[in-house]
């Protein structure tokens, strides 16, 4: 039987797995946001200065936005979804190293207990918990 220390440890190893995958997938996105942002950027500057743009505004495109005001919001979304891809990158960081420790100290604390209860002939755990 593995002890309730270890079970709570692997509970908590498990939730912040799942942490680690909204966060895979929120770098993800906004990835792609900026990605989507860096090529608007380079199409807007290849077209002249009197170009005729269109916006989509929830469900309408309206005409005749300036070439400046949307390079302009473009450049804001570029940044602000970079400083919120450096937060998550951080919380990642952090969430990795925690994640690491957890998976160290569970394997270390379930080969610990199949050493010793081989040793003493009392469990054999699968090595599916290694």
């Amino acid at each position: 039987m593995i002890p309730q220390k270890i079970q709570k440890d692997i509970i908590e190893y498990q939730k912040i797995e799942a942490q680690l995958q909204i966060i895979l997938q929120q770098k993800m996105q906004l990835q792609s946001k900026i990605s989507e942002s860096e090529q608007a950027l380079d199409l807007l500057k290849e077209q002249p200065a009197d170009v005729v743009l269109y916006k989509s505004v929830g469900s309408i495109m309206v005409k005749g936005i300036s070439k400046e005001s949307i390079e302009k919001e473009l450049v804001e979304i570029k940044e602000t979804t970079g400083m919120r891809l450096k937060s998550i990158e951080t919380q990642e960081a952090k969430l990795k190293e925690k994640y690491d420790m957890f998976q160290k100290n569970i394997s270390s604390a379930l080969n610990e207990m199949k050493k010793t209860g081989q040793e003493q002939g009392k469990i054999d755990l699968n090595d599916e918990y290694q």
